[in-house]
């Protein structure tokens, strides 16, 4: 990784005053994980404005945060034990820095595993003292990447994506007045928060796994078509999501999974924007749950592609609920015992689609992502699908133990698929 040289460190606060003083999160956003989504957003221009952008970013990113007020404010915990946003205008935080590098070569090499030299945030667990968003802009020689951290406790991805996009917006002059407000009240209302029964306790950073590797397979579109059309047969034909999270799971199946176990559990992570009732693309929160399901160890294709899609199906408002109530009481009534995933024997895989998430229609004033890079580090056995450039490929990043990456990418049908 080439050197980072910060050249400055500063707090943006909203324009205008927020409001209102507080904003109440939900029983989805209870149960998130403590971390931060980490988002690499790189730029390749050689424009000479490319000087003046990180003003132009300041500046519009104060009158984006009146809209997205919550952001510029704090996690607390109030007497009654459920969450809440203070929005007390305490602000997000903007990094600039430069490296001395051509950002194509940079690009060439790709070093994944240091990704977070290029991010504003240098360790994952999120604590609710510290900011929910903070932003770091490093210039290249000829472009620039935008780093990206926030707070998963009160922001999916699909929120990051929406929030990224009306700050591309205001920095191309559109009116503030003009474009649509997000929404921060459905989700609670939806799903209301639950109070806590014990005192929360700031997460630990946990240490790195030097065993975990990450990697970035990609499938072309040409890929997909095959391995949607004509590599299997099935009686329905599967959403590139399906077919691709099959061949993903089949495979590391093959390379992870132990003589003794004959099951796998997958959990499939369901946005729930479009699914349910009362929400919208412009609701912000955590707006998705995770069905767990047992995977056959010798599933054929079109059977794994099978259960993923009665995961998706079944969910609804009460299935939604039942899980959150059930996964709340685990994370807050009996912490300090095993966690859901640790204390499972079988093996847990967990899969997430970003795909038709707009990430590449972030345009600042000079151009589009030349390519989005997931900066997450501190995870095993996930999954993250993200469309390529195209919007027709696509890229699987897996976290995985370093002898079982390398197994995988000498997988003949996986290989048979993708790219590196």
């Amino acid at each position: 990784m080439p050197p980072i040289h910060v050249i400055s460190k500063e707090t943006i606060k909203p324009s205008l005053p927020s409001p209102q003083n507080s904003i109440k999160l939900s029983l989805l956003d209870q149960i998130a994980p403590e971390i931060y989504t980490h988002l690499l957003l790189f730029y390749s221009t050689t424009s000479t404005d490319l000087q003046k952008l990180p003003q132009k970013l300041k500046i519009s990113l104060s009158k984006v945060l009146n809209q997205f007020y919550p952001l510029a404010g704090r996690i607390e915990v109030p007497v009654n034990g459920t969450l809440h946003i203070n929005c007390n205008n305490k602000g997000a935080v903007f990094i600039e820095a430069y490296s001395d590098t051509d950002l194509n070569v940079f690009l060439l090499s790709r070093p994944i595993n240091e990704f977070k030299e290029l991010l504003p945030v240098k360790n994952s667990m999120f604590k609710h003292s510290e900011p929910l968003l903070l932003l770091q802009f490093t210039k290249f020689l000829n472009g620039y990447v935008l780093g990206v951290s926030i707070s998963h406790v009160n922001a999916d991805g699909a929120s990051m994506a929406l929030f990224l996009n009306r700050w591309a917006e205001i920095a191309h002059g559109e009116e503030e007045d003009r474009l649509t407000m997000p929404c921060f009240t459905s989700a609670s209302t939806l799903f209301p928060p639950m109070p806590l029964k014990i005192v929360y306790q700031e997460p630990k950073e946990p240490l790195e796994n030097s065993k975990v590797v990450i990697k970035r397979f990609c499938l072309s579109s040409s890929s997909i078509r095959r391995l949607r059309e004509s590599a299997y047969k099935r009686s329905e034909k599967p959403s590139r999501v399906e077919a691709v999270s099959a061949l993903v799971l089949r495979s590391v199946m093959r390379v992870t999974v132990t003589e003794r176990m004959e099951k796998v559990l997958v959990s499939q992570v369901v946005n729930l924007r479009s699914r349910l009732k009362g929400l919208s693309d412009f609701s912000i929160g955590n707006l998705w749950t995770g069905g767990v399901r047992d995977i056959e160890r010798e599933g054929r294709q079109e059977e794994v592609e099978k259960v993923l899609r009665e995961v998706v199906r079944e969910v609804n408002e009460e299935t939604v609920r039942k899980e959150a109530e059930r996964s709340f009481t685990l994370k807050n009534e009996v912490k300090g015992e095993d966690d859901e995933k640790g204390g499972r024997k079988e093996r847990l895989w967990i899969f997430s689609s970003w795909c038709r998430i707009p990430l590449y229609k972030s345009d600042f004033g000079l151009g589009e992502p030349e390519w989005i890079g997931c900066g997450i580090w501190n995870m095993k056995d996930v999954c993250i699908l993200i469309d390529a450039k195209d919007g027709e490929g696509m890229e699987a990043w897996l976290w995985m133990e370093r002898d079982e990456m390398d197994r995988l990418e000498n997988d003949e049908e996986f290989l048979s698929f993708v790219s590196f």
